[in-house]
């Protein structure tokens, strides 16, 4: 395959408003050229036995927008929100054996509230967090939907404990509660 190039143009601002809310949004946009790909298919002797190939499209474009927001509701307690925007597209490539019906690894939407709080107490310093992530339908391969990633939420907790000197650590964390 041909190496690719990239166009890239990014425009964001870090801002905090004040001592308790903090902004980062970012406007984005990515020009492939020779976009590179990773086709699989099957040995025809050996539907078991998957093939690789590297390989170029014309083109791709992806437009998009993050923003992420903070917000320290008190001293001990804040809530973080991400929010990511996709607008992906491909060029037509009439060479290619095998069309690409769109981006892999591309959802439209994605989507992280988190929340910490942070207790200190006699016996050391304490961190309960908690999280939802929402990541939208995505393909696995460029050129095939048959292996679509429907879109899927996680929610996942966590308490950490760091002792007054520092010098001891213990937490329990739990992932994928959904």
């Amino acid at each position: 395959a041909n190496p690719e190039i990239v166009d890239s143009i990014e425009l964001g601002i870090k801002k905090d408003w004040n001592d308790v809310l903090r902004t980062n949004i970012t406007l984005f946009s990515l020009d492939h050229k020779d976009r590179q790909y990773i086709t699989i298919t099957p040995d025809p002797n050996d539907f078991t036995v998957l093939n690789q190939n590297l390989d170029n499209i014309k083109g791709s474009t992806v437009k998009g927008v993050e923003a992420e927001i903070t917000w320290a509701a008190s001293e001990n307690f804040t809530i973080d929100l991400s929010i990511g925007y996709l607008d992906a597209e491909v060029e037509n490539d009439s060479t290619l054996k095998d069309p690409i019906v769109g981006l892999s690894n591309t959802p439209d939407y994605t989507v992280n509230l988190a929340a910490s709080y942070n207790m200190e107490t006699e016996d050391g310093y304490f961190i309960f967090s908690g999280g939802y992530y929402y990541r939208d339908d995505y393909l696995l391969f460029e050129d095939s939907d048959s292996l679509l990633q429907k879109g899927y939420g996680t929610l996942n907790a966590s308490a950490a404990w760091e002792s007054i000197e520092g010098n001891w650590y213990g937490g329990i964390h739990f992932k994928n509660l959904t």
